[in-house]
């Protein structure tokens, strides 16, 4: 999942407000022009559609993360009934029954143990 920076966001606004102003105060400078499509409405445009963009994503992150909690939730939820099934039906059949394939569970192999050594002369 993406993770939005506040304060990347919180950098860049401060950045696009500090130009538009320095513009806007120094647009009649007669010694030192700016370029003519330098102007401050450029700048607060800019930072309106970011803050904009900015409050549309966290948003989206925001109901995201409850969603995802929400899974989780159910995740554990389902996964607590399973468990306590499966040990259940393995009570009643037995760990090495074949019948616990008919359910999805698969059955534990009998432990055989090591061969008896072969005696020695």
């Amino acid at each position: 999942m993406a993770d939005i920076k506040d304060k990347e966001y919180s950098a860049l606004k401060e950045n696009l407000e500090n130009m538009g102003n320095g513009i806007e105060k120094h647009k009649d400078d007669t010694k030192k022009r700016l370029p003519p499509d330098m102007i401050q409405k450029t700048y607060q445009e800019s930072e309106a559609a970011l803050t904009k963009s900015w409050n549309t994503a966290k948003d989206a992150q925001t109901k995201a993360n409850e969603a995802f909690d929400v899974y989780q939730s159910d995740v554990k939820k389902s996964e607590g009934l399973y468990n306590g099934d499966v040990h259940i039906i393995k009570g009643l059949y037995g760990i090495h029954s074949e019948t616990l394939r008919d359910y999805g569970v698969q059955p534990e192999k009998p432990h055989t143990g090591r061969p008896p050594k072969p005696p020695t002369q």
